[in-house]
């Protein structure tokens, strides 16, 4: 019956999309590669291994968390593929929709940011997909505009994409350009970005880091001047000094720092952007650094390279595809959780809306899947929903706090001495829908439904990254939690998706 619901339910919510008119597709307009034969191999053979080679080589580190943004180099791969490839390493088995590179401008000024005018970018490796959906929403915001000629000789945003071809393999590309920006525009772009980038994505800031030397025209901080004698030690120490700065994830430290020092690097604003895009509690992890002078041993003129990594999770306050909530009405709905629970647990009564003095909107009154989470000083305690938009929204919160508390087989009861320990946490979901296989889960963005042999197991799009999982960590888990073989997602099973707006309370 279940498969049959959601079957009728995807028909129809595909058949409602047909009878919308389409949007005009844009002409297919094609990015050629520029460094092909110069920066990088221009045979795809020789480009795949060159990068395989190198990513291979790199360390996967432990990261605590689940990589959402990366810094990385972007001079030719002689001198700095191996550093990149640390950051690239740290992606493989993950799955990202979307990745957006975030360059500086070297060959045009300009004020402010600008999208790619390209349907796909190329590589001997072959095409990626620009994202114009994503374009062309960016292109609304203050700041953003269409990148002009300069673009077609950009070296540092198609450096990335044969790494990024060969860590991911399947994404849609975000190229864009910075130049010529404040802090207050910093802030601008920063904003924009935020309201644009969404779980399952992935920020690529593209930056080499301190240019010294005489063809750099730098030569060190006014108050510690390099040579060519004192280069080897007091570059690695500026880099470590520059890191220190991007580490606290503070704009205006970083800017600081640049004003001190006069450092060189290049993607200065693609970083500051970054560091005032990434959501509080981001992890910040330092995977790589290099010089140039070290790698050639001219220490006249030398480029100093860094790897990082920075993880933890875009908030999922809106999803694609969703009928938005308002915050009053997410606060109301946090409120009814909190309410339902402490009196179940309390008195094992089930409080209506009205008595937890919640006043149902007509988008809390319309049918939606729904869970309601429970957390115990950051750990798991209970976590019960409904996956088909069967009951009204307040219904299935209602119910959905009652199970968690009481009703979740993993777990005892929640007691009353633990409710003051108690984080309550709701999930509002899309409807389900199927896909061709476990490749077309994007991980962070998707919730995963596996059904095998009459057996079903769920995961909401949070816990993959909260737990810094693969894509088979996690499909490997959801076996398991549907009580079979640890390798059963691998053949014979098939994979529903949903998104969902995630929102918990703040304490």
């Amino acid at each position: 019956m279940r498969a049959a619901f959601l079957a009728l339910l995807f028909v129809f919510l595909t058949a409602s999309k047909c009878r919308e008119s389409l949007p005009s597709l844009p002409p297919v307009e094609v990015r050629k590669p520029a460094l092909a034969g110069g920066w990088y191999d221009a045979e795809a053979d020789a480009l795949r291994a060159r990068v395989t080679g190198f990513i291979d080589a790199a360390a996967q580190s432990t990261l605590h968390g689940y990589p959402i943004a990366l810094i990385v180099p972007h001079a030719g791969y002689v001198y700095s593929g191996a550093t990149a490839a640390h950051a690239y390493r740290q992606l493989q088995g993950r799955t990202y929709g979307r990745v957006f590179v975030v360059a500086p401008s070297h060959r045009a000024a300009f004020d402010g940011v600008c999208a790619s005018r390209y349907t796909h970018y190329t590589t001997p490796l072959g095409n990626v997909n620009v994202d114009t959906v994503a374009v062309r929403e960016l292109l609304k915001e203050p700041g953003f505009s269409t990148c002009d000629a300069a673009e077609d000789r950009e070296h540092a945003i198609e450096i990335q994409i044969p790494l990024l071809q060969v860590a991911l393999g399947r994404f849609l590309l975000v190229p864009l350009m910075v130049s010529d920006l404040d802090e207050e525009g910093v802030a601008g772009a920063a904003a924009s970005l935020r309201r644009v980038i969404r779980p399952g994505d992935l920020y690529v800031a593209s930056s080499d880091f301190t240019h010294y030397g005489q063809r750099f025209g730098y030569f060190g901080p006014p108050s510690d001047p390099i040579t060519p004698a004192t280069a080897a030690q007091k570059l690695p120490a500026l880099l470590a000094r520059a890191w220190s700065a991007v580490e606290t994830r503070d704009v205006s430290k970083l800017l600081a720092y640049e004003r001190e020092t006069h450092d060189s690097i290049c993607g200065l604003l693609p970083i500051a952007i970054l560091l005032s895009v990434l959501p509080p509690d981001t992890g910040a992890s330092l995977l790589a650094t290099q010089t140039s002078g070290a790698l050639t041993g001219d220490w006249d003129n030398s480029v100093s390279y860094l790897a990082a990594a920075f993880t933890g999770l875009w908030p999922y306050s809106s999803v694609q595809g969703a009928q938005g909530l308002s915050e009053a009405e997410k606060a109301e709905l946090l409120k009814l959780a909190r309410a339902v629970v402490n009196e179940v647990v309390s008195t094992g009564r089930v409080l209506t809306a009205q008595e937890a003095g919640v006043t149902a909107t007509p988008r809390l009154s319309e049918k939606s899947g729904a869970f309601v989470t429970l957390k115990k000083e950051g750990d798991l305690r209970g976590c019960i929903g409904t996956i088909p938009p069967v009951k009204p929204l307040v219904r299935a919160v209602i119910d959905n706090a009652v199970n968690a508390a009481l009703n979740d087989g993993r777990f005892e009861p929640v007691a009353p001495a633990e409710l003051p320990l108690i984080e309550v946490e709701v999930s509002v979901l899309t409807p389900p829908v199927p896909v061709k296989g476990y490749e077309d889960i994007v991980l962070g963005r998707d919730g995963v439904i596996l059904e095998k042999n009459g057996r079903m197991a769920l995961f909401l799009p949070q816990v993959a990254p909260e737990q810094g999982w693969t894509l088979a960590d996690t499909l490997t888990h959801l076996s398991l939690k549907a009580r079979l073989p640890a390798d059963a997602w691998k053949s014979g099973a098939s994979f529903e998706v949903f998104e969902a707006i995630v929102f918990h309370e703040q304490k």
